[in-house]
């Protein structure tokens, strides 16, 4: 597992389900997951996100450079208002 990160491309070796892992998700009881997006079908359609246990994920490549220079901003975090309106006391 030592190779396997976000981006990278992978298969789970029990369903053959493959894509690029879009995710990782911890859970105190150590059974971790990653989440794999197989992109865009024969069909033309947008696949689903699964989910799988680690020792199920078999890493095969790096996965496609991400490129992220000029990407605009649309929101995300932001600050708390310096003023609340409406509220009193």
């Amino acid at each position: 597992m030592n190779k396997v990160k976000l981006g990278c491309i992978a298969r789970d070796v029990v369903t053959g389900f493959k894509g690029v892992i879009i995710g990782q998700c911890i859970y105190l009881t150590g059974c971790n997951q990653w989440g794999i997006h197989p992109g865009i079908g024969k069909d033309g359609k947008l696949g689903e996100p699964a989910w799988f246990d680690e020792t199920r994920i078999e890493f095969i490549s790096e996965g496609p450079e991400l490129k992220t220079k000029n990407i605009k901003k649309t929101g995300g975090p932001q600050n708390s208002p310096s003023h609340t309106t409406g509220l009193k006391g």
